[in-house]
């Protein structure tokens, strides 16, 4: 994949389904493990995932600063202004 923010996400969903399926093969009560396995995976991920962390930083802020530089950083200001012109236009008494 060449998302960076998928392959982060893919990469922390998997680590956090193996530690949890661990400890319940272990025997652990569902929610203590739910819980154990949160901690641990964020441990391992903070440990272990760190390349790929810096990429999904750089990606976010490739992102930003290419919004920025076109004057677009939100878009969806301009079409939701001309659609709030043509409502007004359309239903202003003339």
């Amino acid at each position: 994949m060449r998302n960076p923010i998928v392959n982060y996400f893919l990469a922390r969903i998997g680590i956090f389904v193996a530690v949890l399926c661990v400890l319940l093969l272990t025997g652990m009560d569902v929610l203590f493990a739910g819980l154990f396995a949160a901690v641990i995976s964020l441990a391992i991920s903070l440990i272990f995932l760190q390349k790929q962390r810096d990429k999904v930083s750089t990606a976010i802020f490739n992102r930003i600063n290419k919004a920025r530089e076109t004057g677009n950083a939100d878009g969806g200001d301009d079409v939701e202004n001309r659609l709030l012109d043509e409502a007004d236009s359309s239903n202003s008494p003339e």
